[in-house]
């Protein structure tokens, strides 16, 4: 109990001596006075740049944009579909068979001078079947005018045969009429007959054969053909209906050998009239017919009439149709026309190609009718399945040039639209719907339209996002967006000219990254927070390592000296001079050679010496221990700075110390 008053006793009185130092050294001023509390505090712990939540938001939101354009590019890619089919079905050809559409585009750009030689041919293919057909569709008398004129129909069946559309088809006929006529003939003149015919054709047929093969050598010095394209089809067409010829004649000849000739002649007459019908030329099978009954009292059709040579012997069936007049020589299966069907008599099958013929009459009507109204993808489909089903009518032969060129020209444009669709050419689709609708197509155009607007601003849209990626760091984010972009719109000149901005921006942010990480390396914090507007989203952004956290570290160091010497600053305004020198001497270690902080520490220090020494020798007794020295000195300094927060502090700290020993 004793030992414990003492020590207490020892504790007083080196307070009391503290104090007498204090009274010696001329202040009065009292121990406890409670000043209010005039320095800033400094901030502790990491500190973060304003933009580094911006930056973080900024990266957010850029996240939603990338989900939002991934799901813009499913919805991009169905409206192409949609377009394209909406395309597909304004022009016919777009969705036709192949070999239609090749037919289809070799009618239509027939030169002008071929269009007026069949003019001439086919208004004389439909005298001849006035002259023949008592209910032909062509008459311009009445419907019930009965009369006919074979005399005059054989003559024009003899001009008609002069011209190369006819391809011997009028030959053909002319030689099944005599072949009836001479029913009665023998076997033996007719032999003589098909003989002399078959040594003709067989001279006539090496003489095609070895011209075609000249004309088909390419030249020796361009070593291009001499000859056209149209001109070799020409010639192959000729040899083709001259082995034609030569195999009917063969069979006839071994017919008669076996003595069926005038129920053959019947029998070839009718497959002729289904074989032509077959093939779509239906005013020449009507023709046909007309001479048929003629001759032929009996107009009961045979089963034989639809079955062919080439059927007989077992190859083909009675889908298939000739490629030449004879129908002998080959058959081609024929999937675009309507099905031809089995007729008891001539004279149904005659009702069943009239009513061909009147159904060719009506749709020319009606392509001229929308042509005139400017209707031309209606036109164009119509004339697509003319094309398909009448191919050898007049009404399909005679459109005049001027139209087909703007049905040709209406079909250009559309499959150009639908390839600048394809390639993103949004300037391109809107030049040429400019023209479509121009030339006052029924086709609606008003979403292309808007589809053409609206996507280079979306893709530019994109652009800019990727651009603020960019600068928030997300490299990612700014690839997709902008591969986006240049999916959307590869063309447009805007886009393409962001992007290159862009990518030279990433180059040079690249760059800035190196000199990020040398700072960092470097631990220059006066460069780092001085450029934290082009660091703090490269720092924020990076996966490296611990790169942002000793970014953040080098900001709060510079924050921490730019608070120092804000208060400071202050003090000194205030005249509150040991107040500045704490507050310079108070910041962590690892400023103590920063020259901004040593120049103000000796600048303020020369103006409060005594106070600086005071402090100094109190920090430097309570680093060894000595407490009552230290607490000494700290009452010394306070008297030069009694509103010192740190001072006060200390002097508490050390004041309970002494008084708890």
């Amino acid at each position: 109990m004793k030992t414990s008053n003492i020590r207490q006793y020892d504790l007083l009185y080196l307070i009391l001596v503290a104090i007498s130092i204090s009274i010696q050294s001329g202040f009065s001023q009292d121990l406890s006075p409670q000043l209010p509390e005039t320095r800033p505090s400094i901030t502790s712990g990491a500190v973060v740049v304003n933009s580094t939540a911006e930056v973080e938001m900024e990266r957010m939101r850029i996240a939603e944009e990338v989900r939002k354009m991934e799901r813009d590019e499913i919805r991009f890619k169905e409206q192409i579909i949609l377009l394209q089919k909406k395309l597909a079905t304004a022009s016919g050809t777009a969705i036709a068979p192949k070999e239609l559409t090749l037919e289809y585009r070799t009618f239509i750009s027939a030169n002008p001078d071929d269009i007026e030689t069949s003019e001439k041919y086919y208004a004389l293919l439909k005298s001849l079947l006035n002259d023949l057909v008592p209910k032909s569709p062509y008459k311009e008398t009445s419907y019930n005018d009965a009369t006919s004129d074979p005399r005059n129909a054989e003559e024009k069946l003899h001009n008609l045969s002069q011209f190369p559309e006819d391809d011997r088809i009028c030959n053909t006929i002319k030689a099944q009429i005599a072949a009836v006529r001479s029913g009665a003939m023998s076997n033996h003149n007719r032999k003589i007959e098909i003989d002399a015919r078959l040594a003709f054709l067989e001279k006539e047929l090496k003489r095609l054969t070895g011209n075609f093969a000249v004309a088909s050598e390419p030249s020796r010095i361009t070593g291009r053909l001499n000859n056209s394209p149209a001109t070799l089809a020409l010639m192959a067409h000729e040899i083709k209906n001259t082995e034609a010829e030569i195999v009917q004649l063969r069979t006839e000849k071994m017919t008669r050998a076996k003595g069926g000739s005038k129920m053959l002649m019947k029998v070839q007459f009718q497959q002729l009239i289904v074989q032509l019908a077959m093939q779509q030329r239906y005013i020449h099978s009507l023709i046909a017919c007309g001479f048929y009954r003629l001759f032929t009292p009996d107009v009961g059709m045979m089963k034989e009439a639809y079955v062919t040579p080439k059927e007989e012997s077992g190859s083909g069936n009675n889908t298939e149709e000739s490629d030449s007049a004879g129908g002998n020589s080959g058959t081609k299966k024929s999937n675009t026309a309507p099905a031809l069907p089995v007729a008891t008599t001539v004279t149904g099958l005659e009702t069943i190609l009239l009513n061909r013929l009147r159904d060719a009459m009506r749709e020319r009507e009606a392509i001229d009718n929308m042509l005139k109204a400017n209707q031309l993808s209606d036109a164009e489909r119509l004339l697509l399945k003319m094309t398909a089903v009448a191919k050898y009518q007049p009404e399909l032969h005679t459109i005049p040039y001027e139209d087909r060129q703007r049905l040709l020209k209406q079909s250009g444009d559309i499959q150009r639209l639908s390839d600048a669709l394809n390639s993103r050419d949004y300037e391109g689709m809107l030049k040429l719907v400019e023209t479509i609708e121009s030339n006052g197509s029924d086709v609606g155009m008003s979403d292309i339209k808007v589809f053409a607007k609206e996507h280079p601003r979306k893709a530019l849209f994109w652009a800019n996002q990727a651009e603020l990626a960019l600068e928030g760091g997300d490299h990612k984010a700014m690839q997709s967006l902008m591969e986006a972009a240049m999916r959307i719109a590869p063309l447009d000149k805007e886009v393409s000219a962001k992007i290159e901005d862009l990518q030279s921006s990433a180059i040079s942010k690249k760059d800035t990254l190196d000199e990020l990480k040398r700072v960092v390396k470097n631990g220059d914090y006066r460069t780092a927070f001085d450029r934290k507007d082009e660091f703090a989203s490269l720092a924020n952004s990076s996966d490296e390592g611990t790169l942002k956290a000793d970014y953040e570290a080098l900001i709060d160091l510079e924050a921490e000296v730019e608070t120092a010497l804000k208060t400071c600053d202050e003090f000194e305004d205030r005249s509150s001079y040991p107040d500045a020198w704490v507050a310079l001497e108070e910041c962590k270690d690892a400023l103590n050679e920063d020259p901004r902080l040593l120049k103000r520490r000796l600048d303020v220090s020369a103006k409060c010496s005594e106070f600086v020494a005071a402090y100094t020798n109190a920090q430097e007794h309570e680093e060894k221990g000595a407490t009552a020295l230290a607490l000494a000195w700290y009452l010394t300094a306070r008297v030069e700075a009694p509103s010192t927060p740190k001072i006060k502090e200390s002097i508490d700290q050390l004041s309970n110390k002494i008084l708890n020993q």
